[in-house]
């Protein structure tokens, strides 16, 4: 997706404000983040992967000239820290994250409950989670690449709720553009 549509599709999403600390959690190479980056002053983001390989300082560091080069700006004020996560645990400070994000990552995680958990404990009171996932209209869909199964929303809503999370928003993200359905949850 090119720099311009993902920054205006996801713009109203996230609403990222100055100064605010967020997560990522499944980031890879953190690619998205540094383009969300680009949409609000000093921002903070911690990107955690369980995939070392991922989290490479230098190749994240080549992203963040090459994005920023193609907005024209000559500077990135945003501080991005790389966190290796567990199966079960995200390895994020407790308390600290405005927002939490994780894109197309939730279906892939092998116990899902143990890290939703250790997700609630990282936000801050009153932040915010949100889950980007292609949704299956009937159960039992698997991704063709990774080969989990999708969420409906059915069971998508019940392990969050189960978890402690309420939804707040729902926004769907085109197709065309190789999103699903962004929801946002807060803590109950």
């Amino acid at each position: 997706m090119d720099l311009d549509r993902r920054l205006q599709t996801y713009r109203s999403v996230y609403d990222f404000k100055k100064g605010e600390v967020i997560a990522s959690i499944g980031a890879g190479s953190g690619y998205n983040e540094i383009v969300y980056s680009l949409m609000a002053d000093s921002l903070s983001f911690y990107l955690q992967d369980i995939d070392v390989a991922g989290l490479d300082i230098h190749v994240l560091e080549s992203n963040v000239q090459q994005i920023y080069q193609r907005a024209g700006r000559t500077y990135c004020n945003t501080t991005f820290l790389t966190i290796r996560g567990s199966e079960t645990n995200t390895n994020l400070p407790a308390q600290l994250f405005d927002k939490i994000i994780a894109e197309h990552s939730l279906h892939e995680f092998t116990r899902p409950s143990e890290m939703l958990q250790s997700i609630r404990a990282n936000l801050k009171p009153g932040g915010s989670f949100f889950v980007e996932e292609l949704i299956a209209k009937r159960p039992n869909r698997t991704h063709p690449v990774c080969h989990k199964t999708f969420f409906t929303e059915k069971t998508l809503h019940a392990l969050l709720d189960a978890n402690g999370f309420r939804l707040v928003n729902k926004t769907a993200i085109s197709q065309k553009m190789g999103g699903g359905v962004v929801f946002q949850y807060q803590l109950r």
